[in-house]
């Protein structure tokens, strides 16, 4: 059986013609001056927004292939892409006559620059703009091809080499015939096996959008500046707007009702691992999360950010579900 064939559960071959295929870049942090950059976990979701190039046209049981600017991580395909919305901080350079994106933000007490301008400054131009966000998820077929190509093989396998832009259309069949390893394609079945349980293809997926979400977060953001309540300062990527009582159940967003939570702060805080005392507002981690050192050492601590007495009200709601007993 070739990589470009796929077997059903009877085992029989399923013909399969040239799928569309992307090359990704995912790093740890994918950022740069111009913006906080994207939540990747390479061997298991990627994620995009309207900003990108061609954002409109990944589809599910499109082959994703990924790679870290340096060589190749791996392959799979596309089970579902999760559709949302956001508003997103764009950072540019503050001079009048200049306002690109390429710039180093400023840090730690040191001015920023602009590499087009060439102009140092203590504050970059910040430009909230609402964009559509997109999540694949491709673990099923996940096949690890760690540096089995690298930079310059595999831009020579896109349709355009030259380009620039972290989601870029790769030629396939192209990209099988050159893994050097036949043991590589033999690792390929279980990619082809994965797509072929989505012969559908193609499809939209069912999301569920929190209506008026991403007007939550950025009026947070405008509020508080990019804090998480618990941890300090963080990137803007890495935090969440979290709700002090159950979205779910009400379905509306209330003012006072949030605060900005690192996201893994924010699902311990959900599942009631984490919880703030509304007489001290300091914060209680629950005795098995406190083992972990980087969130034991928040217990006893008080909040980073100034709580209104709306937030203390529903924060003794959340105790009251949480801590109770």
């Amino acid at each position: 059986m070739t990589p470009a064939t796929a077997a059903d559960a009877s085992g029989s071959e399923i013909p399969a013609s040239a799928p569309r295929a992307w090359l990704a870049l995912s790093l740890e942090n994918r950022s740069h001056g111009g913006n906080d950059g994207y939540d990747d976990k390479p061997r298991e979701h990627y994620s995009w927004d309207s900003t990108v190039e061609r954002c409109k046209e990944v589809a599910v049981g499109d082959r994703l292939v990924l790679w870290n600017s340096k060589a190749l991580l791996g392959a799979s395909v596309i089970q579902d892409i999760v559709v949302g919305d956001d508003i997103k901080p764009l950072y540019r350079c503050p001079n009048p006559k200049c306002g690109k994106a390429k710039i180093r933000l400023p840090k730690n007490g040191v001015d920023g620059k602009c590499y087009k301008c060439n102009v140092a400054f203590p504050e970059q131009k910040t430009i909230l703009t609402p964009v559509r966000t997109y999540r694949s998820r491709h673990d099923v077929g996940w096949v690890e091809l760690d540096g089995a190509l690298n930079r310059f093989q595999l831009r020579e396998l896109t349709e355009n080499p030259d380009s620039i832009h972290s989601l870029r259309p790769l030629r396939w069949e192209d990209f099988v015939a050159s893994l050097p390893d036949p043991a590589l394609l033999n690792a390929l079945h279980l990619l082809e096996r994965a797509a072929a349980t989505i012969q559908g293809g193609h499809k939209t997926a069912v999301v569920r959008v929190r209506v008026g979400q991403a007007a939550f977060r950025a009026n947070l953001i405008a509020n508080l500046g990019p804090v998480c309540a618990m941890t300090g300062t963080a990137p803007g990527a890495a935090l969440e707007a979290a709700h002090l009582y159950s979205f779910a159940a009400s379905g509306e967003h209330y003012e006072k009702g949030g605060l900005l939570l690192r996201r893994d702060i924010h699902r311990l805080f959900d599942a009631g691992q984490l919880a703030v005392n509304p007489k001290t507002l300091t914060i209680d981690v629950a005795p098995e999360t406190r083992k972990f050192p980087e969130y034991g050492r928040l217990h006893g601590q008080g909040l980073v950010v100034k709580v209104t007495a709306a937030h203390a009200k529903w924060l003794a709601l959340h105790w009251q579900q949480f801590r109770s007993a």
